[in-house]
């Protein structure tokens, strides 16, 4: 009997990808944070949507509430994985090392968690030395978001003015 309770939460745990994972995707929900960056060039003029506008919008969608109960589910499943190893008996030790495993993917997964940047929130143009600029994603690549931190839009017309380098195929 107590194999095919072994059985069960080896089985369990695969089909619902460990108490991590199920926990973290139920409690998870998206936090929402937008920003205004002004221009770092006094004399350029910013256009949202048409109409001027005190800086470049941007939005950050961040996955918040998920990071405490997949930890804490990663060591649910690590510690019922390492106490169905002790006990006899194939099933036991092969639900044992099935929660191990999810249990490791489960920690894993916190260790290569990428964090959102800031995206443009809208159609923006720039108007800088008579020359108009629309704002297209990569422009804020290489720009310091941080709260409040001004846009350089000398950064983004020399980016634009550089050449992409070519890549060389090897055989």
């Amino acid at each position: 009997m107590r194999g095919a309770g072994a059985v069960i939460v080896a089985v369990s745990s695969v089909a619902a990808t460990g108490c991590g994972f199920t926990a973290a995707s139920v409690l998870r929900t998206t936090e929402v944070t937008r920003s205004t960056h002004p221009l770092l060039e006094t004399d350029a003029q910013v256009y949202c949507a048409g109409a001027p506008c005190e800086g470049v919008p941007t939005v950050v969608h961040e996955p918040v509430g998920w990071r405490a109960p997949l930890f804490f589910g990663s060591l649910v499943d690590l510690s019922v994985g390492g106490a169905l190893l002790g006990r006899e008996g194939t099933p036991a030790r092969i639900g044992g090392y099935t929660l191990l495993a999810v249990g490791g993917l489960e920690l894993l997964a916190q260790l290569i968690e990428q964090f959102p940047r800031p995206v443009l929130d809208g159609a923006a143009t720039v108007v800088w030395r008579d020359r108009r600029i629309d704002l297209v994603p990569s422009d804020l690549d290489g720009q310091d978001l941080r709260r409040g931190f001004p846009v350089s839009v000398a950064k983004i017309v020399a980016r634009r003015e550089t050449p992409a380098p070519q890549q060389t195929s090897q055989h």
